[in-house]
C-alpha cells in the first residue's frame, strides 16, 4: 500500500502546480513521519525502506519538482531530524460550501 501511495503521489511527473504541490506535501509528510519518535518503529522502517527505493528513480528526473524531491531525500538520508520544508495551512472547519 505504501509503495502504491508513493508511486501515485510522488514518482509520477506532475504537469500542473496543484499536482506538484501535492507531491511535495505527501513527501514532506512521509519524511516527517519517518523521523517522528512517536510513530511505531515498524512504520518508520517501512517508510524509510520505501523512500530509499525511490531515491534513485527521482535522481533521474529532470523536472524541477523531481530534482527538489531528490534533494530532500538526500538530506533525509544524511540523517538527523527532518525540518519540514513546507508551510501548509490547516483546512477551515466545517463542510465546504
Amino acid at each position: 500500500m505504501l509503495e502504491s501511495l508513493i508511486t501515485r503521489y510522488v514518482l509520477v511527473v506532475a504537469n500542473d502546480d496543484i499536482a506538484q504541490r501535492i507531491q511535495l506535501v505527501v513527501l514532506d509528510k512521509l519524511l516527517q513521519t519517518a523521523r517522528n519518535s512517536e510513530v511505531n518503529p515498524e512504520i518508520q522502517a517501512a517508510i524509510v525502506a520505501s523512500l530509499t527505493n525511490i531515491a534513485p528513480k527521482l535522481s533521474f528526473r529532470r523536472d524541477s519538482n523531481g530534482r527538489l524531491m531528490a534533494s530532500w531525500l538526500a538530506q533525509f538520508a544524511a540523517g538527523g531530524e527532518w525540518a519540514s520544508q513546507l508551510k501548509t495551512k490547516p483546512l477551515p472547519p466545517g463542510s465546504p460550501i
